[in-house]
């Protein structure tokens, strides 16, 4: 099956568009002036009957028919008219000079003038009229029968007219009508052909330039906009904005990868390095057994937390790849949110962090994943954490639908909030944050597949919250739902 194709559907379409109007519209001449012809031999037809229905008429009390004395003038001499009539009280007949003894078909009497098409009695076609005729009374008559008592009853010895015309030359005529507007027709279909092809490819020729241009891109193009000429038709300019869009969107995302790339190698490179160094002074010289365990225990120090930046960063990437398998459960937030907290008791309380939970007064529960759910709210705590000063208090408040995290913040300005969801941007001063700046945009990224609105704000007194809240679809419950 052959693919589809815009020229051919157009010029197949406009074709034959084109083709039924031009015949639609030749059918309608032909048959105007089919009619009008038709109704000039009928106008003749009826003057003609007239002029017959005048000669038949009485004379001194006796019907007779001038017509046949002066037939000539009532009747052509070409020879297309011919008629016939038949007293309907006698039966007797009468009948042009044209017919000689032929006959014509004598038809049903009608109670008004009526037109036929026949054949006459030499083959050739012919239009009739047949109409009922009285007997003509004139003045000179009325006086004669008011001289001698006389009544006439012409209605009495009506006739019945059938009178024809011979249709050859009209025939002939049509024919040659219907042929020129047939070959009129077709030469006009070529030519529009020709036309709409013509137009057909000069309207396309954009499109094969611009298949062209795309064709010729190279790779490293990508972040260049196709150039959008004021040649260029309006029908293919949304394709040509929204092919520049999608180049947009994947050099954005290339451009995300390779940053992300090399944010995290050198993040990783760091501590890395820090353990290779530890390492490499601990075999440099002979040292006590305490000395070693020392050393081994600055090792971990900075292996857990690299540990903890690759899962962040293995678990970032696995998210944005769409490879997470939703499971949704019903739970308490409250309950969520206590279990989370167990696991960084001892690191608030090493790190002499304050932190305020709020009291179980009420039991909202949610439909959502809960371990994602959990790295979302370990990630808050954590980073709360780590950016609260010492002796500082963390507070956690708990929302109608949604919790907020507050946390002393200083040295972080309006600018850290405003990137503070950007991958491997670190709040505040490093010094205090060892960390590599996954935890925020893993939060993000969770926030959307969870559907929850997860927003950052600082205040003037150097407190910065974090408040998220469930989307109506996906909110807390109250606890009396089922």
């Amino acid at each position: 099956m052959s693919a589809p194709s815009i020229k051919r559907n157009l010029f197949l379409g406009t074709g034959l568009a084109t083709g039924v109007l031009i015949t639609l519209g030749s059918v309608l001449v032909f048959l105007s002036i089919e009619g009008l012809l038709r109704n000039a031999i009928e106008d003749k037809l009826i003057n003609h009957a007239n002029l017959i229905a005048v000669e038949i008429e009485f004379e001194e009390g006796k019907l007779i028919h001038d017509w046949k004395g002066a037939e000539e003038l009532t009747t052509p001499h070409d020879g297309d008219f011919y008629f016939q009539m038949w007293d309907l009280s006698t039966g007797h007949t009468e009948r042009s000079r044209s017919l000689g003894e032929d006959s014509l078909p004598r038809p049903p009497t009608p109670k008004k003038p009526q037109y036929s098409r026949l054949t006459l009695p030499n083959g050739e076609p012919a239009q009739g009229l047949t109409m009922t005729l009285l007997p003509h009374v004139d003045e000179d008559e009325l006086e004669w029968a008011a001289e001698h008592n006389f009544v006439h009853h012409p209605e009495a010895q009506p006739h019945l007219l059938f009178i024809c015309y011979d249709t050859r030359a009209l025939d002939r005529s049509l024919y040659r009508i219907r042929r020129t507007l047939i070959v009129g027709g077709l030469a006009t279909l070529l030519l529009l052909g020709i036309v709409i092809h013509l137009v057909i490819r000069r309207s396309l020729r954009p499109l094969q330039s611009l298949s062209t241009n795309l064709s010729s891109r190279s790779e490293g193009m990508i972040d260049q906009p196709i150039a959008i000429p004021t040649s260029l038709p309006i029908e293919l300019r949304p394709q040509t904005i929204a092919f520049n869009t999608l180049l947009q969107r994947i050099f954005e995302a290339r451009q995300r990868d390779r940053d992300f790339a090399l944010h995290a190698s050198h993040e990783l490179r760091t501590p890395l390095a820090g353990v290779q160094a530890t390492l490499e002074n601990a075999l440099a010289d002979e040292r006590s057994a305490s000395d070693y365990k020392n050393r081994i225990h600055q090792a971990l120090d900075l292996v857990i937390p690299l540990r903890d930046s690759v899962s962040r960063v293995l678990y970032l990437a696995r998210i944005q790849s769409g490879e997470t398998q939703l499971h949704f459960e019903r739970e308490s937030l409250l309950t969520v949110l206590h279990q989370t907290w167990l696991h960084h008791a001892d690191n608030a309380k090493r790190n002499a962090r304050h932190v305020v939970l709020p009291p179980a007064q009420a039991d909202p529960k949610v439909t959502t994943d809960l371990p994602l759910l959990r790295i979302l709210l370990s990630n808050l705590l954590d980073n709360a954490i780590r950016h609260s000063p010492p002796e500082g208090t963390i507070t956690i408040t708990l929302l109608p639908n949604g919790l907020r995290f507050t946390n002393d913040a200083p040295g972080i300005s309006q600018a850290d909030i405003d990137r503070a969801f950007e991958p491997f941007v670190q709040l505040g001063t490093s010094d205090r944050d060892p960390t590599s700046g996954i935890g925020l945009p893993l939060c993000r990224e969770i926030a959307k597949i969870l559907r929850i609105s997860l927003r950052a704000d600082i205040s003037d007194d150097e407190t910065v919250s974090f408040t998220l809240e469930f989307l109506p679809s996906q909110g807390p419950r109250d606890s009396a739902a089922p």
